[in-house]
């Protein structure tokens, strides 16, 4: 074991000049311990791991506070790590003794369906490291300067369920590796001095202090063979805010749960299709992790239950169907999980996105009657196939386009294929829309009835960058194998993902208030799929947050979701998520018998998003109801 060296020894480390030159240069020394404790009492720059497609929460949460909410502008900037090989760092301090250097280095762990291994988290390491060596070369001077560089223990919680072993082995070679080829190519005396591995719990925190100790060895051979000396503590070091006693489970997402707080977190559910049909389940919450596997169901079984009820392709939903599926979908020993769930992300394939998950009933007998698991915590859904447009320009402004009833005639004046009903509530809808997003601050253009003719339409997706998209009117299914799908438009036009993706920028929010987007084509797809696909290929482009109907909704909840997600978004400032469960709430609260309007919308995206707060307060905008009778289906 060896003695690490105390922080005014660190200091001199940077320092020291000698002009002997007889003896060979001494290596530059990293010394590696493991600390118990939270990380509020750390002043340092701290590496956390950030997964596609999640949101800023736990330590990164807590860390943005400290900084300023500069994490949080990273984020909605689309400058945010994620895949392996991407790293952000924000640093404050370092100009002097008294003050400091610290700050996060987030670095990317690739997507959330566990196939994070030891290679790739030693990459993802030193892609930070060596991001983190460059930002205080390039903030701070080139130089000398040795500094300690805090990290949590990445991985240890995520659907690779990494072990302890592989972990801190991963952290210390991640940041030599860096350490080396940064010296070879920068020439920099600038370097990482001292690595600390912070955990909350002191038991977790002493296995890892174990693990450091065994491994420290080899880690020691593979250090000077790259011209560095390692040095170790292999006895645990704790500080303020350790706990004596942790709830069951291991760790935050990404890393461990050193900040002690998991307030702002989305627990992740994910749901895998295996070769025989089963599916696999993953919860990842906060401080705990589980794992079942559902049995096998009868070929047919599932798409017979969801069979649509009408031909508007809804299904025939009630509180006995949503508790069959949740007996026959969800294994027995996960049941209370889901129970005990306050709001998740369902990760789901595109098999499992076939299953209306917001319908499920899951009801616990010895409570009493409960609601569908829309209605009870908010829900949003991310697919683990995504493979996201990784440079993808942001709109600058605020600026939204809002599409209503668009004319479907053709330039002969007649409808383009089968005669389709005007909306009438669509273009209320819209113009509500409209209005809203005015009085919040955002730069909206509408386009309604026989305004929104095909080539208008087009014109403004590219008259100037938008924030936000919204389309109220009639979808279309696709016309065969490798047909496309989207809105309708006049002279036997479609505004399709393809005419989205080639804007430039992407908005931010799409939301298709459409039916038969999620429409069966040949028999073989069910409406949430496609529903999933069309969400698929739109957060692919860039898109952060989409919102499309399974199936066929009324004017009437339609209108009530549409106009109550953007008065939760923008004039109350809630993330996607929270908007998108208060207006499933208010949609179910105004529906008539039968109409399932409110479980429709399916929500992709980042839970976290939010849109910038209005710039002025503005009073609620009413919302009329459509007819009870005659009401037409999108």
């Amino acid at each position: 074991m060896r003695h690490l060296p105390g922080p005014e020894a660190l200091h001199r480390l940077s320092a020291d000049t000698d002009a002997a030159t007889a003896a060979p240069p001494a290596r530059p020394t990293l010394s590696v311990l493991v600390r118990a404790g939270d990380l509020r009492g750390l002043a340092l720059p701290l590496l956390v791991g950030q997964h596609e497609q999640d949101p800023i929460a736990g330590p990164q949460a807590l860390i943005d506070q400290t900084l300023d909410g500069a994490l949080s502008d990273r984020h909605r900037l689309g400058l945010y790590a994620g895949p392996i090989g991407t790293a952000t760092v924000v640093l404050r301090g370092g100009q002097s003794d008294s003050e400091p250097l610290r700050g996060a280095v987030v670095t990317g762990l690739g997507p959330y369906d566990g196939t994070l291994g030891s290679l790739g988290l030693t990459e993802a390491v030193r892609t930070g490291a060596l991001r983190l060596l460059l930002q205080v070369r390039d903030q701070l001077g080139p130089g000398p300067r040795a500094f300690t560089l805090g990290t949590l223990l990445l991985g240890s919680n995520s659907a690779a369920n990494l072990g302890l072993e592989t972990v801190v082995e991963a952290l210390v070679l991640g940041v030599l590796q860096a350490s080396q080829r940064f010296a070879e190519v920068a020439g920099s005396a600038i370097r990482i001095a001292r690595l600390e591995l912070v955990e909350l719990r002191p038991d977790l925190a002493q296995a890892a202090a174990e693990q450091l100790d065994r491994l420290a060895p080899r880690l020691q051979r593979l250090a000077e063979h790259g011209g560095l000396t390692l040095d170790w503590q292999g006895t645990l070091l704790r500080s303020r805010g350790h706990r004596v006693r942790a709830a069951s489970g291991s760790t935050v997402h990404g890393g461990s749960n050193a900040a002690g707080t998991a307030g702002s977190y989305w627990p992740r559910l994910l749901v895998r299709t295996r070769a025989d049909g089963a599916l696999d389940y993953l919860h990842l919450g906060a401080r705990a992790r589980a794992e079942a596997v559902g049995q096998p169901l009868q070929p047919g079984l599932l798409d017979a239950l969801l069979r649509p009820a009408d031909i508007a392709g809804a299904p025939g939903w009630d509180a006995e169907l949503g508790r069959t599926l949740f007996h026959l979908l969800v294994p027995p020993d996960f049941r209370e999980t889901v129970r005990q769930l306050s709001r998740a992300v369902l990760v789901v394939d595109a098999h499992s996105a076939a299953v209306p998950w917001e319908l499920l009933l899951a009801e616990d007998p010895a409570i009493g009657p409960a609601e569908p698991l829309a209605l009870r915590m908010p829900l949003v859904r991310q697919l683990a196939s995504s493979s996201f447009r990784r440079q993808v320009r942001r709109s600058p402004g605020q600026a939204a386009l809002v599409i209503g009833n668009p004319s479907t005639l053709t330039r002969s004046g007649q409808g383009s294929g089968d005669p389709l009903e005007p909306l009438p509530e669509a273009a209320e809808e819209a113009t509500q829309i409209h209005r809203l997003l005015q009085d919040c601050g955002q730069a909206s253009t509408l386009l309604v009835g026989e305004e929104a003719l095909a080539g208008r339409v087009l014109r403004q997706l590219h008259a100037r960058p938008l924030h936000l998209l919204h389309v109220s009117a009639h979808g279309r299914l696709p016309d065969g194998p490798g047909g496309r799908c989207g809105v309708m438009l006049s002279d036997d036009l479609m505004l399709t993902a393809i005419e989205i993706g080639a804007m430039d920028p992407v908005p931010e929010l799409v939301f298709l208030n459409c039916c038969h987007l999620g429409r069966l084509d040949d028999g073989r797809t069910t409406p949430p799929q496609r529903a999933a696909s069309l969400a698929q290929t739109l957060i692919d482009i860039g898109v952060r947050c989409v919102l499309v109907a399974g199936w066929a909704v009324s004017d009437a909840g339609a209108a009530q979701f549409g106009t109550t997600f953007y008065r939760e978004l923008l004039q109350h400032g809630r993330p996607f998520g929270e908007a998108v469960f208060r207006a499933r709430q208010s949609a179910r609260e105004r529906a008539l018998a039968g109409d399932l309007s409110w479980g429709a919308f399916q929500a992709y995206g980042d839970p976290a998003w939010t849109a910038v707060r209005p710039a002025r307060p503005s009073a609620p905008v009413s919302i009329r109801s459509a007819p009870a009778a005659g009401r037409p289906r999108r």
